[in-house]
């Protein structure tokens, strides 16, 4: 074993120095190592690791010698399957942890490195189909208002010399119809018009004095009823005016008796109130502030009354002066 580690030495260590470079101790990725990979949109450039498997058939490099056991070691295990390929590089197969911890991390830079790679193009892809599509669909609109606004100009000039041929045959006969027949049309109009108004008044006239004549004669028929029962009456009973006479007569002293009643008991109740001296004191008072309330009301209306008379005098006298 040693003697094939020192014939395959010689011609690992470009691989070996690539690897450290890339690996620390134990099989630890350098955080500040910077693996030469040159990545392009088509075609990703790795480094050269078809040597390492990540199964449990490890391609062991000569140079490494950390990943290589000593026969003495307790996880060594002498196989027979172990064979050269060329001259500098052997083929063992054991299971071997250490070099399996070793590949790990490599794996994992090598799946981030692809998954960036496959994250970038799938999001520069699918920003190109939506930036596409909104492209297209503006252009779509953007084309479709070009050809609909070229269509409407299009019908618009084709239509606008009939529109104005139109326009101008329909203002010429409007001008024959307000210069020749429409003075025609109004006075036929306003004769129908006025004709239909006379009638109209001369309905409610004729329905007026209806109800007038209604009323005079309802009256006069009253009239000359109470007359023919009048006369039926003299005729009858020709003493019944005498009657009458005599009962006015006798209605009227009794009138002139309750009046008198009035007022004498009105001058007896004067003279009783007169001769109560705080009575008399209490009702002249009343009496004098009701009179004087009266008098000062009547007063203040006619002071109103002067003074607006005196304006509209003023108001005269400054219009003529003026």
């Amino acid at each position: 074993m040693h003697r094939r580690a020192n014939l395959c030495q010689g011609s690992s260590l470009p691989s070996i120095r690539s690897e450290n470079s890339i690996l620390g101790h134990h099989g630890r990725r350098h955080p500040h190592a910077q693996p030469s990979v040159s990545r392009h949109r088509d075609d990703v450039q790795i480094p050269d690791v078809s040597e390492q498997q990540l199964e449990d058939d490890v391609i062991i490099n000569p140079g490494r010698l950390d990943s290589v056991l000593p026969p003495n070691s307790t996880n060594y295990q002498d196989r027979s399957g172990v064979t050269y390929r060329g001259e500098f590089e052997t083929k063992m197969r054991q299971p071997n942890i250490a070099s399996k911890r070793s590949c790990l991390p490599l794996a994992e830079w090598l799946l981030d490195d692809l998954l960036q790679d496959m994250v970038h193009e799938v999001t520069v892809e699918t920003i190109q189909r939506c930036t596409r599509g909104f492209v297209d669909s503006f252009l779509a609109e953007v084309t479709i208002r070009r050809c609909a606004a070229d269509i409407i100009s299009e019908m618009v000039q084709l239509l606008l010399h009939g529109l104005v041929e139109e326009i101008q045959r329909e203002k010429a006969a409007d001008g024959v119809i307000e210069a020749e027949l429409l003075p025609e049309v109004l006075v036929e109009e306003a004769r129908a018009v006025a004709l239909s108004e006379m009638a109209r008044c001369e309905s409610q006239l004729t329905v007026q004095q209806l109800s007038q004549v209604r009323q005079y004669a309802s009256s006069r028929l009253m009239d000359v009823f109470l007359m023919d029962t009048l006369l039926e009456l003299v005729a009858r009973k020709p003493w019944c005016f005498t009657e009458k006479k005599q009962s006015g007569r006798l209605l009227d002293s009794w009138m002139l008796d309750v009046l008198f009643d009035q007022l004498f008991s009105g001058i007896q109740h004067r003279n009783i109130t007169m001769e109560n001296i705080p009575l008399r004191t209490y009702h002249r008072h009343i009496f004098a502030n009701i009179a004087l309330d009266v008098i000062l009301s009547e007063f203040w209306q006619s002071l109103d009354e002067d003074m607006e008379h005196w304006q509209e005098l003023e108001h005269l006298m400054e219009e003529r002066t003026g």
